[in-house]
Protein backbone atom coordinates (compact mmCIF):
# COMPACT_ATOMS: atom_id res chain seq x y z
CA UNK A 1 0.00 0.00 0.00
CA UNK A 2 1.21 3.39 -0.27
CA UNK A 3 0.39 6.54 1.77
CA UNK A 4 -2.07 7.81 0.09
CA UNK A 5 -3.41 4.26 -1.99
CA UNK A 6 -2.90 0.56 -2.89
CA UNK A 7 -0.66 -0.29 -5.57
CA UNK A 8 -1.79 -3.17 -7.57
CA UNK A 9 0.78 -5.03 -10.04
CA UNK A 10 0.04 -7.34 -12.80
CA UNK A 11 0.33 -11.04 -12.50
CA UNK A 12 2.01 -11.38 -16.00
CA UNK A 13 5.73 -10.24 -15.12
CA UNK A 14 8.18 -9.59 -17.87
CA UNK A 15 11.82 -8.48 -18.10
CA UNK A 16 11.03 -5.30 -19.54
CA UNK A 17 8.93 -4.31 -16.30
CA UNK A 18 6.02 -4.75 -14.12
CA UNK A 19 2.46 -3.14 -15.19
CA UNK A 20 0.83 -1.67 -11.92
CA UNK A 21 -1.74 0.68 -10.99
CA UNK A 22 -1.79 2.83 -8.24
CA UNK A 23 -5.72 2.91 -6.35
CA UNK A 24 -6.50 5.73 -4.18
CA UNK A 25 -9.04 5.64 -1.54
CA UNK A 26 -11.88 6.60 -3.72
CA UNK A 27 -10.58 5.94 -6.82
CA UNK A 28 -12.94 3.69 -9.38
CA UNK A 29 -11.85 -0.10 -10.21
CA UNK A 30 -13.14 -2.79 -12.56
CA UNK A 31 -14.23 -5.69 -11.03
CA UNK A 32 -15.07 -9.09 -12.74
CA UNK A 33 -16.27 -12.44 -10.82
CA UNK A 34 -14.60 -15.10 -12.68
CA UNK A 35 -15.71 -18.09 -10.39
CA UNK A 36 -18.10 -19.15 -7.38
CA UNK A 37 -16.60 -21.22 -4.37
CA UNK A 38 -19.76 -21.21 -1.98
CA UNK A 39 -20.80 -19.50 0.80
CA UNK A 40 -19.86 -15.97 -0.54
CA UNK A 41 -16.73 -16.60 -1.89
CA UNK A 42 -15.36 -15.91 -4.81
CA UNK A 43 -12.51 -15.52 -7.28
CA UNK A 44 -11.95 -12.08 -8.93
CA UNK A 45 -10.24 -9.74 -11.31
CA UNK A 46 -9.65 -6.23 -9.86
CA UNK A 47 -7.26 -4.18 -12.29
CA UNK A 48 -6.18 -7.14 -13.49
CA UNK A 49 -4.97 -8.95 -10.79
CA UNK A 50 -6.64 -11.82 -9.48
CA UNK A 51 -7.83 -11.95 -5.99
CA UNK A 52 -10.15 -13.98 -3.48
CA UNK A 53 -13.50 -11.74 -2.67
CA UNK A 54 -15.94 -12.05 0.03
CA UNK A 55 -19.24 -10.78 -0.23
CA UNK A 56 -22.39 -10.60 1.08
CA UNK A 57 -24.54 -10.51 -2.14
CA UNK A 58 -24.62 -13.02 -3.91
CA UNK A 59 -22.55 -12.55 -7.36
CA UNK A 60 -22.69 -14.42 -10.37
CA UNK A 61 -19.94 -15.72 -12.56
CA UNK A 62 -18.91 -13.05 -15.57
CA UNK A 63 -20.71 -10.71 -13.53
CA UNK A 64 -18.67 -7.31 -14.35
CA UNK A 65 -19.04 -3.97 -12.53
CA UNK A 66 -17.19 -0.36 -11.60
CA UNK A 67 -16.34 -0.24 -7.71
CA UNK A 68 -14.92 2.76 -5.41
CA UNK A 69 -11.53 1.54 -3.62
CA UNK A 70 -11.29 1.58 0.07
CA UNK A 71 -8.84 0.56 2.58
CA UNK A 72 -8.29 -0.34 6.40
CA UNK A 73 -6.15 -2.30 8.81
CA UNK A 74 -5.30 -5.18 5.47
CA UNK A 75 -8.72 -5.13 3.97
CA UNK A 76 -9.73 -3.58 0.80
CA UNK A 77 -13.60 -2.85 0.67
CA UNK A 78 -14.85 -2.45 -3.17
CA UNK A 79 -18.28 -1.06 -2.78
CA UNK A 80 -20.31 -1.59 -6.51
CA UNK A 81 -21.13 2.08 -7.90
CA UNK A 82 -25.11 0.53 -7.74
CA UNK A 83 -24.64 -0.01 -3.73
CA UNK A 84 -25.24 2.20 -1.28
CA UNK A 85 -24.24 -0.15 1.36
CA UNK A 86 -22.55 -3.03 0.44
CA UNK A 87 -19.32 -3.68 0.29
CA UNK A 88 -16.91 -6.51 -1.24
CA UNK A 89 -13.85 -7.67 1.13
CA UNK A 90 -10.23 -8.44 -0.29
CA UNK A 91 -7.85 -9.11 2.49
CA UNK A 92 -4.03 -8.50 1.37
CA UNK A 93 -1.10 -9.29 3.54
CA UNK A 94 2.80 -7.39 3.19
CA UNK A 95 4.89 -9.22 1.40
CA UNK A 96 8.21 -10.71 3.24
CA UNK A 97 11.52 -9.76 2.17
CA UNK A 98 12.55 -13.21 1.37
CA UNK A 99 9.18 -13.25 -0.66
CA UNK A 100 10.28 -9.92 -2.62
CA UNK A 101 14.15 -11.35 -3.34
CA UNK A 102 12.05 -14.16 -5.08
CA UNK A 103 9.98 -11.29 -7.13
CA UNK A 104 13.35 -9.85 -7.67
CA UNK A 105 14.83 -13.26 -9.06
CA UNK A 106 11.80 -13.62 -11.50
CA UNK A 107 12.51 -10.07 -12.62
CA UNK A 108 15.67 -11.49 -13.57
CA UNK A 109 17.51 -9.69 -10.80
CA UNK A 110 19.86 -10.14 -8.51
CA UNK A 111 18.15 -10.68 -5.11
CA UNK A 112 20.24 -8.60 -2.64
CA UNK A 113 19.45 -5.52 -0.60
CA UNK A 114 20.79 -2.82 -3.49
CA UNK A 115 17.91 -3.87 -5.70
CA UNK A 116 15.26 -4.57 -3.10
CA UNK A 117 16.86 -0.80 -1.96
CA UNK A 118 15.78 0.63 -5.54
CA UNK A 119 12.93 -1.47 -6.18
CA UNK A 120 11.54 0.42 -2.90
CA UNK A 121 12.51 3.32 -4.19
CA UNK A 122 10.86 3.22 -7.53
CA UNK A 123 7.57 2.83 -5.18
CA UNK A 124 8.12 5.51 -3.05
CA UNK A 125 8.36 7.75 -5.96
CA UNK A 126 5.44 5.94 -8.56
CA UNK A 127 7.47 4.60 -10.75
CA UNK A 128 7.35 1.96 -13.16
CA UNK A 129 8.99 -1.50 -12.28
CA UNK A 130 11.24 -1.08 -15.29
CA UNK A 131 13.71 -4.42 -14.05
CA UNK A 132 16.48 -3.12 -17.17
CA UNK A 133 16.60 0.33 -15.53
CA UNK A 134 16.72 -1.46 -12.19
CA UNK A 135 19.46 -3.57 -13.22
CA UNK A 136 21.67 -0.51 -14.14
CA UNK A 137 21.04 1.57 -11.41
CA UNK A 138 22.14 -1.06 -9.23
CA UNK A 139 25.18 -2.18 -11.03
CA UNK A 140 26.00 1.71 -11.66
CA UNK A 141 25.66 1.71 -7.60
CA UNK A 142 28.09 -0.90 -6.67
CA UNK A 143 30.75 0.92 -8.13
CA UNK A 144 30.81 3.51 -5.07
CA UNK A 145 32.12 0.96 -2.28
CA UNK A 146 30.51 0.87 0.82
CA UNK A 147 27.91 4.09 -0.16
CA UNK A 148 26.04 1.76 -2.54
CA UNK A 149 22.47 2.22 -1.15
CA UNK A 150 23.32 6.35 -1.17
CA UNK A 151 24.91 6.40 -4.81
CA UNK A 152 21.38 3.86 -5.64
CA UNK A 153 19.38 6.55 -4.47
CA UNK A 154 20.82 9.72 -6.29
CA UNK A 155 21.06 7.62 -9.56
CA UNK A 156 16.98 6.58 -9.16
CA UNK A 157 16.14 10.19 -8.37
CA UNK A 158 18.58 11.55 -11.21
CA UNK A 159 16.62 9.05 -13.38
CA UNK A 160 13.05 9.96 -12.42
CA UNK A 161 14.13 13.57 -13.51
CA UNK A 162 15.68 12.74 -16.47
CA UNK A 163 19.31 13.68 -15.63
CA UNK A 164 22.70 12.62 -16.09
CA UNK A 165 25.93 12.28 -14.20
CA UNK A 166 29.40 10.82 -14.15
CA UNK A 167 30.79 8.73 -11.84
CA UNK A 168 32.76 11.67 -10.36
CA UNK A 169 29.88 13.57 -9.66
CA UNK A 170 27.83 11.02 -8.30
CA UNK A 171 30.88 10.62 -5.78
CA UNK A 172 31.36 14.43 -4.62
CA UNK A 173 27.83 14.60 -3.91
CA UNK A 174 28.07 11.63 -1.40
CA UNK A 175 30.72 13.28 -0.03
CA UNK A 176 28.96 16.03 -0.02
CA UNK A 177 25.99 14.55 1.58
CA UNK A 178 27.41 12.03 4.29
CA UNK A 179 27.68 14.46 6.77
CA UNK A 180 29.36 12.00 9.34
CA UNK A 181 32.13 10.62 7.43
CA UNK A 182 32.90 14.43 6.94
CA UNK A 183 33.34 15.74 10.43
CA UNK A 184 31.38 18.83 9.69
CA UNK A 185 33.69 19.94 7.06
CA UNK A 186 31.97 19.30 3.55
CA UNK A 187 34.79 21.16 1.39
CA UNK A 188 34.14 22.50 -2.29
CA UNK A 189 33.18 19.91 -4.23
CA UNK A 190 32.17 21.78 -6.27
CA UNK A 191 30.81 19.22 -9.31
CA UNK A 192 28.72 17.42 -6.54
CA UNK A 193 27.20 21.34 -5.86
CA UNK A 194 26.07 21.39 -9.39
CA UNK A 195 24.71 18.29 -9.00
CA UNK A 196 22.75 19.22 -6.57
CA UNK A 197 21.35 22.15 -7.91
CA UNK A 198 20.96 20.02 -11.71
CA UNK A 199 18.12 18.22 -8.93
CA UNK A 200 17.27 20.75 -6.83
CA UNK A 201 16.36 22.66 -10.19
CA UNK A 202 14.63 20.20 -11.68
CA UNK A 203 10.61 19.38 -11.54
CA UNK A 204 9.96 15.90 -10.25
CA UNK A 205 9.92 13.65 -7.02
CA UNK A 206 12.72 14.26 -4.40
CA UNK A 207 14.69 17.67 -3.66
CA UNK A 208 17.67 17.40 -1.22
CA UNK A 209 18.82 20.55 0.96
CA UNK A 210 21.88 19.96 3.09
CA UNK A 211 22.36 22.34 6.07
CA UNK A 212 24.76 23.46 9.10
CA UNK A 213 23.92 23.92 12.02
CA UNK A 214 25.98 27.31 12.99
CA UNK A 215 26.84 28.52 16.47
CA UNK A 216 27.04 32.21 16.34
CA UNK A 217 29.18 34.23 17.98
CA UNK A 218 28.50 36.09 21.28
CA UNK A 219 28.48 39.47 20.92
CA UNK A 220 29.08 40.10 24.26
CA UNK A 221 32.85 38.81 23.81
CA UNK A 222 35.00 40.76 21.01
CA UNK A 223 37.33 37.68 20.83
CA UNK A 224 34.41 34.93 19.20
CA UNK A 225 34.42 36.69 16.00
CA UNK A 226 33.96 33.32 14.21
CA UNK A 227 31.30 30.88 13.69
CA UNK A 228 31.12 27.39 14.73
CA UNK A 229 29.86 24.58 12.77
CA UNK A 230 28.54 22.31 15.40
CA UNK A 231 26.46 19.69 13.29
CA UNK A 232 24.92 19.42 9.77
CA UNK A 233 22.67 17.24 8.42
CA UNK A 234 20.31 17.33 5.33
CA UNK A 235 16.36 17.98 4.73
CA UNK A 236 14.81 15.39 1.84
CA UNK A 237 11.48 16.71 0.23
CA UNK A 238 9.16 13.95 -1.32
CA UNK A 239 6.82 15.43 -3.86
CA UNK A 240 3.59 13.65 -5.56
CA UNK A 241 2.81 13.62 -8.97
CA UNK A 242 0.44 16.75 -8.54
CA UNK A 243 3.47 18.44 -6.78
CA UNK A 244 1.88 18.18 -2.74
CA UNK A 245 3.92 17.39 -0.47
CA UNK A 246 4.40 13.89 0.19
CA UNK A 247 6.95 12.92 2.58
CA UNK A 248 9.78 15.02 4.78
CA UNK A 249 12.58 13.33 5.78
CA UNK A 250 15.28 15.22 8.18
CA UNK A 251 19.01 13.43 8.78
CA UNK A 252 20.99 15.63 11.47
CA UNK A 253 24.14 14.97 13.62
CA UNK A 254 24.11 17.41 16.56
CA UNK A 255 26.63 16.61 19.92
CA UNK A 256 27.85 13.39 18.48
CA UNK A 257 23.63 11.78 17.85
CA UNK A 258 22.42 11.01 14.98
CA UNK A 259 18.65 12.30 14.28
CA UNK A 260 16.33 10.74 12.00
CA UNK A 261 12.93 11.57 11.11
CA UNK A 262 10.32 10.67 8.38
CA UNK A 263 7.59 12.62 8.34
CA UNK A 264 4.29 11.39 6.08
CA UNK A 265 1.71 13.93 4.97
CA UNK A 266 -2.07 13.67 4.28
CA UNK A 267 -2.72 16.97 2.71
CA UNK A 268 -1.67 19.27 3.97
CA UNK A 269 -1.33 17.83 8.26
CA UNK A 270 1.30 15.74 8.84
CA UNK A 271 -0.62 11.97 9.57
CA UNK A 272 2.22 9.63 10.56
CA UNK A 273 6.07 10.55 12.33
CA UNK A 274 8.60 7.86 12.66
CA UNK A 275 12.08 8.86 14.05
CA UNK A 276 15.23 7.49 15.75
CA UNK A 277 17.48 9.05 17.88
CA UNK A 278 20.82 7.50 18.32
CA UNK A 279 21.75 6.69 21.95
CA UNK A 280 18.62 6.77 23.39
CA UNK A 281 18.22 5.03 26.70
CA UNK A 282 14.54 4.83 26.25
CA UNK A 283 12.19 4.89 23.26
CA UNK A 284 9.39 5.05 25.23
CA UNK A 285 10.69 8.68 27.15
CA UNK A 286 11.51 9.74 22.89
CA UNK A 287 8.27 9.67 21.88
CA UNK A 288 6.96 11.31 25.16
CA UNK A 289 9.60 13.85 24.39
CA UNK A 290 8.49 14.33 20.94
CA UNK A 291 4.78 14.49 21.33
CA UNK A 292 5.15 17.44 23.59
CA UNK A 293 7.34 19.24 20.99
CA UNK A 294 4.37 18.70 18.09
CA UNK A 295 1.73 19.94 21.27
CA UNK A 296 3.42 22.73 22.07
CA UNK A 297 4.01 23.81 18.38
CA UNK A 298 -0.08 23.36 17.88
CA UNK A 299 0.65 20.43 15.35
CA UNK A 300 -1.69 17.53 15.70
CA UNK A 301 0.11 13.97 14.67
CA UNK A 302 -2.13 10.76 14.47
CA UNK A 303 0.93 8.51 14.83
CA UNK A 304 4.72 8.86 16.18
CA UNK A 305 6.55 5.49 16.72
CA UNK A 306 10.13 4.77 17.28
CA UNK A 307 11.96 3.28 14.27
CA UNK A 308 15.11 1.07 13.06
CA UNK A 309 17.68 3.61 11.89
CA UNK A 310 18.30 1.58 8.76
CA UNK A 311 14.53 2.28 7.51
CA UNK A 312 15.21 6.03 7.82
CA UNK A 313 18.68 6.90 6.43
CA UNK A 314 18.22 9.01 2.99
CA UNK A 315 15.35 8.56 1.55
CA UNK A 316 14.12 6.35 4.69
CA UNK A 317 12.54 4.13 1.15
CA UNK A 318 13.35 1.28 3.79
CA UNK A 319 9.69 2.16 5.03
CA UNK A 320 8.26 1.54 1.77
CA UNK A 321 6.44 -2.43 1.53
CA UNK A 322 4.70 -4.66 -1.06
CA UNK A 323 1.60 -6.48 -0.42
CA UNK A 324 0.08 -9.56 -2.17
CA UNK A 325 -3.26 -9.85 -3.23
CA UNK A 326 -4.30 -13.92 -3.69
CA UNK A 327 -0.66 -14.25 -4.16
CA UNK A 328 -0.03 -11.89 -6.44
CA UNK A 329 2.24 -9.46 -5.80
Amino acid sequence: MTTNGIEVHSARLSLSGVNHQILKNGSSVQVRIIKSFGNGKYEGSVAGVRVNISSSRPLKTGQSFVATVNAKNGTIFLTPNDSKNEALNITFSEVPENSLKTFLSSLGLPADSISVSVLQLFKQMGLKIDSALISKIRNFALRFSEKEKLASEILSIISEKGLEAGEQEINQLILLLDEKENGFERGEFLQGKNLLKKINSTAGAWFIVPFDLIQLSDPDFAEQKSEVVCGNGCIRLLFDSAQKLKQLNLESFYQNQKYLFSLIFDGQKISDVKFNVSNAKSFDSEIVRLKKHFAAASVNVQKINWEEASLLEGCASGLESFYAFGGNV
